[in-house]
């Protein structure tokens, strides 16, 4: 999947550019960037991603997934959800959602997922 183009969308700018200078970026993938849904979707529907790396909370996460869906554009999607997140909508598997990580999570563990 080297040199393919992954979405994360991060409220947390630190996070967010740490994510993409420091673990995608060496590795070869184009990051893009968004800090709330809105901006998310749509980086999502100009640039078609390969990937999305989903970092909100529940109810905005199914509100840029549902729109993208919405759009007959599903993209594969890598959650990451809070430790006390442990039931997820079944919606969710159907958006595109192929793999969760939970935060904290290491870069290891960002790229096993990817």
């Amino acid at each position: 999947m080297t040199g393919e183009s992954i979405l994360i969308v991060e409220p947390d700018e630190v996070l967010l550019k740490t994510m993409s200078e420091q673990v995608l970026s060496p590795y070869g993938f184009k990051p893009l960037a968004a800090q709330n849904p809105e901006d998310g979707l749509n980086i999502a529907l100009n640039n078609g991603p390969h990937l999305l790396l989903l970092h909100l909370s529940l109810d905005k996460s199914a509100y840029l997934l549902h729109r993208l869906a919405q759009a007959d554009h599903l993209i594969p999607t890598i959650l990451v959800v809070d430790p006390e997140s442990t039931h997820l909508p079944i919606e969710f598997l159907r958006w595109g959602v192929r793999d969760c990580l939970v935060h904290p999570f290491t870069p290891e563990q960002v790229l096993s997922a990817i």
